[in-house]
């Protein structure tokens, strides 16, 4: 591991930490009690990744629209769609830690964000996709325990959530 002067790992270091803890996961088998926890803090990870890259999605929306309005009211080409940060920063424990989650699950839920926000989709469409997406990691890292995605936006609208789904039964 690559340390700075003062002994903290750069930008680059911690990027790259993030997505080979992300690739390793996949790869690791279920086998040890070990392995499984590993694959459920990066599940967890990879779950506020998906939460962050939503909001992301819904506040850059009105910017990139008024661009798309600029562009087509001046005959310019539209701009293209804003990509996701491939790395987001989370607090985990009283620490900032970089996630990683692959480009097409994070384009995805940044467009729902974006949708979300201009209400191309409701909230019950929007959650629905991104829990779809946030399965998929899931099945992608063996992980059969459910968690749930985008938790602020199901209180927001007061749907039902049982707490303890996303803590209970982990082994």
């Amino acid at each position: 591991m690559a340390f700075s002067v003062f002994g903290k790992k750069n930008e680059s270091d911690l990027r790259k930490q993030a997505k080979k803890d992300y690739e390793l996961a996949i790869n690791l088998p279920s086998e040890t009690r070990s392995d499984r926890a590993f694959k459920v803090k990066v599940a967890l990870r990879s779950r506020a990744h998906l939460d962050k890259t939503f909001i992301h999605g819904a506040k850059i929306s009105e910017a990139y629209h008024d661009a798309v309005l600029a562009a087509a009211a001046n005959g310019q080409k539209k701009p293209d769609l804003p990509k996701p940060p491939p790395y987001q920063s989370i607090k985990s424990g009283g620490t900032s830690i970089l996630t990683f989650v692959p480009d097409t699950y994070a384009t995805s839920v940044l467009r729902y964000g974006m949708r979300y926000q201009i209400m191309d989709v409701n909230a019950e469409h929007a959650i629905k996709a991104v829990q779809t997406i946030m399965d998929s990691i899931l099945t992608d890292l063996d992980v059969k325990h459910p968690l749930t995605a985008l938790g602020f936006l199901r209180e927001e609208i007061g749907e039902e959530t049982d707490p303890g789904a996303d803590w209970g039964n982990l082994t």
